[in-house]
């Protein structure tokens, strides 16, 4: 036997070097049992077989990707001399430098045991094996920084990426105006109804590609493996992937689509929605009609701004016109440019309430003569609403049946007890205000603090009502 970098070599099995695997590296003498010896005997014979058939190429790819002599199958085998029962994959050797012994992963390990093999399936499973380690090998003459760069190029080719590409204004500009609520106003129903059932069909190859995919590879750590000489790309953190073959530059993807059809039909709904549009000229007017109101009413911003905040320092709204109508359109979005009757414009529009449609005529006829004069005297009025609902230091708090306590009193009590040094249950504090000097509150020092009997005069039910409601 001789001890090789791989692991180690026995002259009866020339066409085998045997690989530790486990936890730690141990020692090897030769294979133990004669079951084992017959099973690895088998895979020898199977292994030359194999071997016979590479061309020169292959022969030079393999010995240099396994740094071997001369052509030998990795089998792995365990610390007491024993065969272990699969073949390793090739990828333990992949982009890394070979160390032994090599941990016993499910991953790492084909799954087939070699062992219940009949003699035709053992040869056609190592010859597959053997085809799985040349892949590897001409993968080993790059980097795996450099397949995952011509991966990136051949993803950014593939021809439905280039059209999601060159399409990505008309994706979004669908799937934004799918969930719009101008849906619900635009002529006609069926139409309507119809077009959202094709926009399923359309876009599902589109959403079937993860958002951080759809129109280049993301920018995640990804693992690479390899599959029938393809190599698989995959992110983990996107759940996404990818099958590159090297042979063609090509990439392809989990659900590929067919590309005329797939070019016609996104034109097709883009085309099928710019008519719906255009059989809704009143719905386009009014939103036309809102940009105008919005400009309209942009000079008397601040002081639409400042009567919207007394309104709710007062608690009430006003019912001028142009109050109503800037609370109505303030959390409106509208596209810049003029608006048209095409799926592209009407993209940009958020109608939270598409009952200002309706409305926004009405609020057109505002008088731009008298309308600050009208502002001035709404925000006047609410301030002096405000004023008048401010807390004042004789307001009535609490009051029952001749029983009455200011605000400027209750707040009195409220710092009185959170000068106390101990917590105060509200029991006590009943107690105390009332004047009964229990042991409890002579042990708690409250016979001599300023809340002692405050209320002494009150029956002790209303008291309790008044704690409950301030504390």
């Amino acid at each position: 036997m001789t001890t090789y970098q791989l692991g180690y070599i026995i002259e009866a099995y020339p066409s085998l070097v045997f690989v530790p695997v486990g936890a730690k590296r141990h020692g090897f003498r030769s294979i133990g049992s004669k079951e084992d010896q017959a099973n690895v005997t088998r895979l020898q014979h199977a292994a030359t077989q194999a071997f016979n058939e590479l061309t020169a190429d292959e022969i030079e790819l393999l010995t240099s990707f396994l740094k071997t002599d001369e052509l030998r199958l990795p089998v792995p085998v365990l610390g007491n001399d024993e065969a272990f029962p699969t073949l390793v994959r090739p990828e333990q050797f992949l982009w890394e430098e070979m160390s032994a012994p090599i941990p016993i992963v499910q991953d790492s390990f084909y799954p087939k045991e070699y062992a219940k093999l009949s003699a035709i399936q053992l040869a056609s499973h190592v010859k597959s094996v053997v085809k799985d380690f040349i892949f590897c090998a001409k993968l080993s003459k790059q980097s795996r920084e450099t397949w995952l760069e011509q991966m990136r190029e051949a993803f950014d080719q593939h021809p439905f990426i280039q059209l999601a590409q060159a399409k990505r204004p008309i994706v979004h500009a669908v799937e934004a105006l799918n969930k719009s609520s101008l849906l619900g106003v635009l002529n006609y129903p069926e139409d309507i109804s119809y077009w959202r059932h094709r926009v399923g069909v359309v876009m599902r190859p589109y959403r079937h590609i993860t958002p951080e995919w759809r129109y280049t590879m993301c920018e995640h750590d990804k693992e690479l493996a390899t599959d029938n000489e393809t190599l698989v790309c995959t992110c983990y953190e996107c759940d996404y992937g990818i099958t590159y073959d090297l042979d063609e530059n090509r990439v392809y993807l989990p659900f590929e689509v067919d590309m005329p059809q797939a070019i016609k039909r996104i034109a097709t709904i883009e085309r099928q929605f710019n008519t719906i549009a255009e059989q809704s000229p009143k719905v386009i007017t009014a939103l036309r009609e809102l940009r105008e109101l919005h400009d309209f009413l942009k000079p008397y911003e601040e002081k639409l701004v400042t009567i919207l905040t007394l309104q709710q320092e007062a608690n009430t709204n006003s019912d001028h016109p142009a109050v109503v109508a800037y609370q109505a359109i303030d959390s409106i979005r509208l596209p810049n440019e003029e608006i048209e009757p095409t799926l592209v414009s009407l993209q940009h529009v958020y109608l939270p309430d598409v009952a200002v449609l309706k409305k926004v005529s009405t609020w057109l006829t505002l008088d731009e003569r008298t309308l600050l004069e009208e502002l001035e005297q709404v925000e006047d009025t609410l301030r002096k609403s405000v004023e008048a609902n401010r807390p004042k230091p004789d307001d009535i708090l609490f009051s029952r049946k001749g029983f009455s306590i200011t605000r400027v009193e209750v707040e009195s009590i409220q710092q009185l007890v959170s000068m106390e040094p101990m917590e105060i249950s509200s029991y006590q504090l009943v107690q105390a205000l009332k004047g009964n000097p229990s042991n409890k509150i002579r042990t708690l020092g409250l016979h001599q603090s300023a809340l002692f009997g405050r209320l002494h005069d009150w029956p002790e039910k209303y008291i309790t009502k008044l704690v409950q409601s301030i504390m």
